[in-house]
């Protein structure tokens, strides 16, 4: 996506020196650049209009650019018009492109006309990149952006939790335990064994489950991209339950029930070869927790 940005300005006034009400129209063969635009132009004043312009399939180096600018001030007695149209080719490969455009205004008292004043228009045109700023997602509007990364730190963990441990009848000590898990992985002393970050110790391949778009994850999946995607009442409630938990583990607000796991399983699944009884913590509900060195 691109943005191009006008800088119209109004410059070597001779005659009357006043505000005028200048109309610009551009149009080309790429829609997404239609536009008018309506502004008061003083003298050696610069209006500054921005418009979006969205990248085409096809390869526009050029785009053909007519210009028609009109000039108008209304008058009971007397009237003023000026106008001007010229066929400009602005140049998408240069990021920065000026015109000059001469335009006379002709005065009318009765049934005359008398050239009463001229000026210039010197419009400067800038093309950049446009930056695209993504949603960030809230507790309120949790859908993923389509990448995780996007995530604040509250958010990947607290849908780490929820996928892990959303089921209305999990208790608070459970959720916490789950969480309490991820950072201590996050906080290992060495960053390079699990990654040393909340995005990169969730997103882990083959580490969460639930964050597994393929495989046996009982469909948490889609829950985890949307926590409002089943629109149940108890799941929701769950989320936003999940969401504080993360919340209060970031900021201290609990402390770790499992007293050091970085390693928990299901006891509905076969018991995991890195389950070693001399690395087992705790057990809470239905998970146990384990420290492995």
């Amino acid at each position: 996506m691109k943005r191009i940005t006008l800088n119209l300005q109004s410059i070597n006034h001779s005659g009357l020196h006043i505000g005028r009400d200048i109309t610009i129209k551009i149009t080309s063969s790429n829609p997404d650049i239609d536009f008018e635009i309506k502004k008061n132009v003083l003298p050696d004043q610069t209006t500054t209009i921005d418009k979006v312009m969205l990248d085409d399939e096809t390869d526009l180096d050029e785009y053909e650019v007519p210009l028609g600018i009109t000039v108008i001030e209304r008058d009971d007695l007397f009237s003023e018009q000026g106008s001007v149209f010229q066929r400009l080719h602005i140049d998408t490969s240069k990021t920065l492109s000026e015109y000059m455009i001469r335009v006379e205004v002709m005065e009318r008292k009765l049934f005359f006309w008398k050239k009463t004043a001229k000026f210039d228009l010197k419009l400067v045109v800038q093309i950049t990149d446009d930056i695209i700023i993504k949603r960030i997602p809230t507790v309120d509007n949790p859908e993923w952006t389509g990448d995780f990364n996007d995530d604040t730190k509250q958010m990947i963990l607290a849908r780490a939790i929820f996928g892990e441990a959303r089921e209305g009848t999990m208790s608070d000590r459970a959720r916490i335990a789950v969480g309490w898990s991820v950072r201590n992985r996050v906080e290992f002393p060495n960053p390079n064994r699990y990654g040393g970050t909340y995005h990169k110790v969730i997103l882990n391949p083959s580490q969460y489950s639930s964050f597994s778009e393929g495989g046996d994850n009982n469909g948490n999946y889609e829950m985890v991209k949307n926590p409002y995607f089943s629109e149940n009442a108890i799941e929701i409630k769950a989320w936003e339950n999940c969401y504080k938990i993360a919340g209060d583990i970031l900021n201290n607000k609990v402390s770790d029930p499992t007293g050091g796991a970085d390693h928990f399983f299901d006891d509905s699944i076969s018991l995991p070869s890195w389950a070693k009884p001399e690395y087992f913590l705790i057990k809470i509900d239905k998970f146990l927790f384990y420290d492995l060195p």
